[in-house]
């Protein structure tokens, strides 16, 4: 079998991480088996509310973003387009009718208000709630008459009244649906554009789909589908349907977990290889106990179908920004200079574009700090010291190391020797003033670092001392142990 899979997202939202894992998912498939990954954009849901025509960047941004790039899409096209479900509204018509010549579907002609007064009355009487089949008793030819003479309608599926529909799953095994508990969907709305249920079915048999991987809570439109496959007498793919999405109190993830969405991923700072690594393990194991970190083409070689498990995947942040962390360490120099830049840029640390001696500056600073990085935008406040005077010290640091009459002596001391410094502030310069300071106070060279650590960048931790004095540079160093004695008490 030649393995195709697609990526159906809606332009509603920014994509989230279900959205984004089951991309990964769909790539990770196709590129194992040598099959294609196709992505179709679903948008025939024009709620002014929740269309959005900026989605479509977002969608587009993401995959790029991911270096999961569809083999097919409707960016670069492809053999059996178009990629848009609002430019394919004729063939899910034809589809419909056809539907009804096989009386798989029939027309409904219950107004609005009709349906909200039966689901009222529904909800009075303690039913359960789905359309009541009126329309279904309705004549084909009285049915086509009332079309043709204008009367709106929509088109709905005539799920059978007896019987069960099952389907093999994948990952959760043999599924049934007794047919009378499943309602008699809307395929065709009353404005002639489809809803989800004959539109995907339409396009993935159109595209020839073989396996659809989407999230757990499609299983319940799963039934309705594989009526429509039988109705069309069309062979149904390969169904895989992935565990849900949680956070770490267990409940289905959502904002007040925190972010969620890929603009906000990208944002806060995370690199796409390690937002890529996270995904593909919430729901899916390569068998190998204690291991998590996989370049993608050591997860390409693992992936399978297999692998999958029907378990609720914690999404767990820390996790998440630890996976960053190494990445960002991981991350060529150079690379990771381009990204910072703008991040320093918008904080005002640099110009827009940078000069060369501040990509020079801040090439020389960014080693300073990897190590402690979890996201790109730790930068910022990472870096501040470099950049600007610190205009009050760390409240704690100071009550211990800038009180009293000898901080005042150490830090005169201090400034005395570091202006002596010939030439540039090297590491080695910093070390060995640091231990002339501690000699000729006769004292240790613990507390001389810490205070002269606390009064050139305001803070009681950071980088090495030696190497961020040496990006400091003599003259900053010495205004600022000059400006620090203000601060003694």
């Amino acid at each position: 079998m030649s393995v195709r899979v697609r990526y159906a997202p809606s332009p509603t939202g920014s994509p989230h991480v279900g959205n984004i894992r089951t991309a990964i998912f769909n790539w990770l498939l196709a590129h194992k088996m040598g099959g294609q990954f196709i992505t179709r954009l679903e948008d025939t849901d024009r709620d002014p509310q929740r269309y959005k025509p900026d989605y479509i960047h977002d969608i587009e941004e993401s995959l790029t973003w991911l270096g999961i790039e569809p083999d097919e899409w409707w960016v670069t096209g492809g053999p059996v387009g178009p990629y848009v479900q609002s430019e394919r509204l004729e063939t899910y018509r034809a589809a419909a009718d056809e539907l009804i010549e096989k009386e798989w579907a029939y027309r409904c002609f219950c107004t609005p208000e009709r349906l909200v007064e039966m689901r009222a009355e529904q909800l009075a009487a303690g039913a359960s709630s789905g359309y009541d089949k009126r329309c279904r008793g309705i004549s084909k030819e009285e049915s086509l008459r009332r079309a043709e003479e204008g009367e709106p309608h929509t088109v709905r599926l005539a799920v059978p009244l007896e019987g069960v529909t099952t389907y093999r799953d994948e990952v959760y095994g043999d599924i049934a649906f007794e047919n009378r508990l499943i309602d008699d969907q809307v395929l065709l709305k009353s404005n002639g554009w489809p809803t989800y249920h004959l539109a995907v079915v339409v396009d993935d048999h159109a595209m020839g789909i073989t396996h659809v991987l989407r999230g757990e809570d499609w299983q319940p439109s799963t039934p309705k589908q594989i009526l429509l496959y039988q109705a069309f007498g069309w062979e149904p793919p390969i169904w895989v349907h992935l565990p849900l999405i949680v956070g770490t109190d267990r409940k289905k993830l959502s904002k007040r977990h925190g972010a969620t969405q890929f603009v906000e991923f990208k944002a806060e700072g995370y690199l796409p290889e390690a937002l890529f690594n996270f995904l593909v393990l919430l729901g899916w194991s390569a068998g190998e106990e204690n291991r998590e970190l996989f370049t993608k083409e050591e997860l390409v070689e693992r992936f399978s179908i297999a692998g999958i498990n029907n378990s609720p995947a914690v999404f767990d942040y820390d996790k998440l920004r630890w996976m960053n962390g190494h990445y960002i360490r991981e991350s060529d120099p150079d690379r990771l200079l381009a990204l910072c830049l703008p991040l320093l840029a918008d904080a005002g640390f640099v110009g827009d574009p940078p000069t060369t001696e501040e990509r020079a500056h801040t090439a020389k600073i960014l080693p300073l700090i990897t190590e402690r990085m979890k996201l790109l935008t730790d930068v910022v406040p990472m870096t501040e010291f470099f950049f600007r005077d610190p205009v009050e010290p760390d409240e704690k640091g100071r009550r211990k190391w800038l009180t009293g009459e000898d901080a005042r002596i150490r830090l005169r001391k201090a400034r005395e020797v570091f202006s002596t410094i010939e030439g540039e502030l090297t590491i080695v310069a910093g070390e060995e003033a640091v231990n002339r300071i501690a000699e000729s106070l006769g004292i240790e060279r613990g507390p001389v670092i810490h205070l002269v650590r606390l009064a050139v960048t305001g803070r009681t931790v950071g980088p090495g001392l030696f190497e961020l004095l040496e990006a400091l540079g003599k003259n900053r160093v010495v205004a600022r142990l000059n400006h620090a004695e203000i601060w003694v008490e």
